[in-house]
C-alpha cells in the first residue's frame, strides 16, 4: 500500500488520493469493529467465570 508521504502518492491524481484514503478508512474502521468485538467477548468470558 502506498504510503501517503512517499514519492508515489505525490504522482497520484486527486481521485487516486481520495480512492486510498476511502480504502485506508474502511480498513481503520473495520479494524476498530473488530477490536471491539475482541473487547467485547473477552469481558464476557471475563464476566463469566
Amino acid at each position: 500500500m502506498t504510503d501517503l508521504a512517499s514519492p508515489e502518492a505525490g504522482g497520484l491524481a486527486h481521485h487516486e488520493l481520495e480512492d486510498l484514503l476511502e480504502e485506508r478508512g474502511r480498513d481503520l474502521l473495520r479494524q476498530l469493529f473488530q477490536d471491539h468485538l475482541d473487547l467485547r467477548e473477552g469481558a464476557a468470558l471475563f464476566e463469566g467465570r
